[in-house]
């Protein structure tokens, strides 16, 4: 039989989204008439498994692709959750500013093509912004680099 490549990711985050919204509900919804620790998980856990279910319903029916296309298709998917893999382990250490420059600018180009150049001018565009207003208008707490 031969494997499918697109679809593994879809039925994997369906799986995951199922499973969270599962050890959300076991977590508790509401706890003394306020948001338990279990509402976000499952809110998130449904919204996950509902929004994979078409793109799992598009690959099964789609006609599959050449194995080329497929493993080339699911390196950059696993290289985007490898990213987010390494931008979670770096957050404590190097912080929130950099680690999520690093982040985005890695996202524009590996999944967006962009030049180098034109990536790390748009995550810094995008990344300070969103720091200055939650940081510094908003007073919200960023992770703050360890090493520094």
């Amino acid at each position: 039989m031969k494997v499918r490549f697109d679809i593994i990711l879809p039925a994997a985050a369906a799986i995951i989204g199922a499973a969270a919204a599962w050890n959300g509900y076991d977590m508790g919804l509401i706890q003394f008439g306020k948001p338990g620790a279990g509402l976000f998980p499952l809110l998130i856990g449904m919204l996950l498994t509902l929004l994979s279910i078409p793109e799992l319903l598009r690959a099964w029916n789609a006609p599959a692709e050449t194995a080329r296309d497929s493993k080339r298709r699911t390196a950059l998917e696993v290289s985007i959750f490898a990213a987010l893999v390494v931008y979670v382990a770096a957050l404590p250490y190097i912080g929130f500013l950099a680690s999520s420059t690093a982040l985005v600018a890695f996202l524009l180009y590996l999944a967006g093509r962009k030049r180098l150049t034109v990536a790390v001018a748009l995550s810094v565009a995008l990344v300070f912004p969103i720091y200055a207003i939650f940081a510094w208008a908003l007073n919200v707490q960023f992770p703050q680099p360890a090493i520094f």
